[in-house]
């Protein structure tokens, strides 16, 4: 029996695979830092090539230039316009921050270049490991830093993400709900958390003037003003039973034929703040997004 080689179970790959992983979903919010920030990028330009490489074997100068090219377009202004359009027709957020200095990591590249396939008797564990490894080097690549909630809404702002299917119009849902009392209106304004981000604040004390990072003070949110997609609305009010919602927010997409959707994105509650408990936060979100949903549906049939 032949020996098969192997790129996705190479140590090099496995460890920055899973350096990827845990700082994109882990160190980046708990430790953000300037190592943090650029931890994935170094991991990312090594798991990237090799699992192209390891889909065209023959081909692994052409995956790393590839690799190199998808990374200058993709920290580089030269990608916004896909962004736009993104957030534009499908109201989708792909988070990425535009950083030149990010592109130091390129220099990894010609490392990779020297890495060689390993050598492994086929069985049914290698071929298990190899895909799992397969299947979460390509699911971690495609769930890079994601965002920790996009959504319209501020500091105060409950998150909800439930989803109402509906073959009304844009037109249509607005009036239905005016008809049902429900004033829904246009949204003009959402917000982007963008504390982890380098935001620096200047200090001044007994010492002089320094520049602190915004996440390392305790408490402090900053965030983004944006522009709300087309689609995004409000309704100011919303009461079920005693208690009172504001500012409920949504959107409308419509991605063609039969393919129209509204997603409950926030809302606030009055009593937020005597939640101590995260538990009871997120039973009572919960709670309340059923029944936001149950109401608008309701609406709308």
């Amino acid at each position: 029996m032949k020996p098969i080689k192997s790129w996705l179970l190479h140590p090099v790959f496995l460890i920055s695979l899973c350096t990827m992983i845990l700082n994109d979903h882990y160190l980046k919010y708990q430790y953000g830092n300037w190592l943090t920030g650029k931890l994935s990028d170094l991991a990312g330009l090594v798991v990237l090539p090799v699992f192209l490489t390891a889909l065209f074997p023959r081909h692994q100068k052409w995956m790393l230039l590839i690799a190199a090219v998808f990374f200058i377009w993709w920290k580089t202004a030269l990608s916004q316009p896909f962004f736009d359009l993104v957030q534009k027709q499908w109201h989708l957020h792909i988070p990425r921050t535009i950083d030149h200095t990010d592109l130091f990591a390129l220099a990894v590249l010609p490392l990779v270049l020297y890495m060689k396939p390993l050598s492994f008797y086929p069985s049914l564990l290698f071929n298990s490991f190899r895909l799992f490894s397969g299947l979460v080097a390509l699911a971690g690549l495609c769930a890079t830093s994601p965002p920790r909630y996009y959504q319209g809404g501020d500091r105060d702002a409950l998150f909800v993400h439930r989803r109402l299917k509906t073959s009304s119009s844009e037109d249509q849902v607005i009036r239905l709900l005016h008809q049902a009392g429900i004033g829904a209106e246009r949204d003009t304004a959402s917000f982007k958390n963008i504390t982890y981000q380098n935001i620096y604040l200047e200090k001044q004390d007994s010492s002089g003037v320094k520049l602190i990072r915004a996440n390392q003070v305790f408490g402090l949110q900053v965030y983004e003003k944006l522009d709300p997609p087309k689609g995004a609305y409000i309704i100011p009010i919303m009461a079920f039973g005693a208690d009172t919602l504001r500012d409920v927010r949504f959107y409308y997409a419509d991605w063609g034929k039969r393919k129209k959707q509204i997603e409950i994105s926030s809302f606030k509650y009055s009593n937020l703040h005597q939640w101590g408990d995260p538990v009871e936060v997120n039973k009572a979100t919960k709670k309340f997004g059923k029944l936001i949903r149950k109401r608008l549906k309701a609406v709308l049939k």
